[in-house]
């Protein structure tokens, strides 16, 4: 509208009403407004000054732009009061403290973040101990393997050197005292060898398999040999009175240890098999059993591979544990 002008610049807002343009101020006539405009566009004036003096190389009192901040922030002008209460006013020594204890913890950052060497020295670390624990996963796999094919039985029970061998030739006295025998007797037969001790509990508890075994492939060309190992022959007869005799069985006193040497035999209970060749097809460790017997005799009848099996452990001599 006429007799408006707008004032536009730092410190003052749009449409603030002015004087008539036709007003010719005369001493002692100025009314309130032109009074208040002119004390704005003074204060605009003199800070329009003091920040290009400060870029000219001539700052104000005290120096640089920091200083002339400061200097706003001084006085009681209400725009000054104004900026001073939206936060113009130096660093409170609290929040430097806390900008110093983050540097500190962040290393060498300034930012508050981990340094790059830091950063590079947990990766390094981190895949050292992925490495460590692939290694220990295959050293202990390893172990493993080891101890169940080498520690997990008596590492005396080895096989026997006579598998696919011929058997041993001796001739034994029959425990009953009534003649010698030989395995030569059995030609044409599958023979099963088993030596015992009246001594051994192993024995004890795998002899009613043996004579039922015995007896059930008595009329299919299988004979069973029982040697008495390091045994008194009383003490021999007793324990098969009390267990059991088979007539399909030769009992035989291994007197001086001929057999057993032949055999290779390490303890008792120890069992062998012999094919109707008279060669020496497998053999078993430890304590068995007629299911056991049964399978092996089939298998040896098939002329399927036996070799050594170990079922349980052995006794060397009495009260050997």
């Amino acid at each position: 509208p006429a007799g408006r002008t707008l004032f536009r610049g730092p410190g003052v807002r749009e449409g603030v009403r002015a004087l008539p343009p036709d007003h010719r101020e005369q001493p002692g006539t100025r009314s309130r407004l032109g009074r208040s405009h002119e004390g704005r566009l003074d204060r605009v004036g003199r800070q329009r000054a003091h920040r290009s003096g400060a870029a000219n190389g001539r700052p104000g009192p005290g120096g640089g732009a920091r200083q002339h901040r400061g200097d706003l922030c001084e006085g009681s002008d209400p725009v000054v009061r104004a900026r001073r209460s939206r936060g113009c006013h130096a660093p409170s020594r609290r929040g430097a403290r806390l900008r110093s204890a983050r540097r500190r913890r962040a290393g060498a950052g300034g930012d508050g973040r981990p340094s790059c060497l830091f950063r590079r020295a947990v990766r390094l670390m981190g895949r050292a101990l992925q490495i460590a624990a692939v290694i220990a996963v295959i050293v202990s796999a390893g172990l493993a393997v080891v101890f169940s094919s080498r520690f997990g039985r008596d590492p005396n029970l080895v096989p026997s050197p006579l598998i696919g061998q011929p058997a041993p030739a001796f001739e034994l006295p029959l425990l009953d005292g009534s003649g010698t025998a030989s395995l030569t007797d059995f030609a044409g037969e599958i023979v099963v060898v088993n030596v015992f001790a009246s001594w051994c509990p192993g024995c004890r508890t795998e002899h009613q398999a043996l004579v039922s075994t015995a007896e059930a492939f008595a009329d299919s060309g299988v004979r069973f040999v029982q040697i008495a190992y390091q045994d008194e022959p009383e003490d021999t007869i007793a324990f098969l009175e009390e267990l059991g005799i088979s007539p399909a069985t030769t009992y035989l006193d291994d007197v001086d240890s001929r057999a057993s040497i032949a055999f290779g035999v390490f303890g008792v209970p120890e069992t062998y098999f012999i094919d109707a060749d008279g060669i020496v097809r497998g053999k078993i460790q430890g304590e068995t059993n007629a299911l056991l017997l049964g399978q092996t005799i089939d298998k040896l009848k098939q002329g399927a591979e036996i070799g050594s099996e170990v079922v349980g452990e052995v006794q060397t001599a009495p009260g050997d544990d």
